[in-house]
């Protein structure tokens, strides 16, 4: 075998050296881009799975924080239900008041309180709720409703003989809080003689309230 024989094999197993070699390298440099590739990919969605539950959490604190909210103003608002009915208790009896009544005035907001029972009255809650109040703080006017009835003309009501009609009274005082003064007295009736009373009064009586000047 001669010497250019010999330098010709020789370099013909270098080239298949260096194939072999650059063929690994392709794979190993495949392989490389691809593992950084998915890594990458992996990265993104392990990424947006941690900000997907991080945006839940603080939805679900939100959702609490809100609930919570609710239930302490919930709890407030029952609380100042509470003082307010307990002050409503003391106004069925007011000492001390002067009397002065004429034809009347609503200073601030009022409160209509039931004079026999000692709470608040029906005719409170059909009043728009400008005019009312709802705590302590807001009453400037109490108006006291006193319910009362007298035997009607006819006294039976024909259909039900059995069943006594009465002609049914409302007396209403109105008092400035702030004076301690009564400032109008009225007396209202039932246009009609019924068996039982209307719990809201006549319509006469409910516009009188309104119609009554503010302060």
């Amino acid at each position: 075998m001669s010497a250019e024989q010999i330098y010709t094999r020789e370099e013909l197993f270098t080239r298949r050296r260096l194939m072999i070699w650059s063929a690994a390298l392709v794979v190993a440099l495949g392989v490389g881009v691809f593992t950084v590739v998915v890594g990458r990919k992996e990265a993104v969605a392990a990424r947006a799975q941690k900000e997907a539950e991080q945006g839940q959490l603080v939805r679900q604190r939100a959702v609490e924080e809100e609930k919570a909210q609710q239930r302490r103003s919930q709890a407030e608002q029952e609380a100042e239900k509470a003082r307010f009915n307990d002050y409503v208790k003391t106004l069925s009896n007011i000492p001390g008041l002067r009397n002065a009544a004429g034809r009347g005035y609503i200073r601030g907001k009022l409160v209509v309180i039931d004079k026999d029972e000692g709470g608040v009255d029906a005719i409170h809650g059909a009043i728009a709720d400008d005019l009312t109040a709802n705590r302590a703080s807001e009453v400037g006017t109490v108006v006291w409703i006193k319910r009362g009835k007298v035997p009607a003309a006819k006294p039976y009501i024909e259909s039900v003989p059995q069943e006594r009609t009465y002609i049914h009274t409302y007396t209403v005082t109105v008092i400035d809080m702030t004076t301690k003064t009564i400032v109008a007295s009225r007396l209202f009736k039932n246009s009609e003689p019924t068996s039982d009373p209307d719990e809201y009064g006549p319509y006469e009586l409910y516009y009188y309230l309104l119609d009554l000047p503010r302060r």
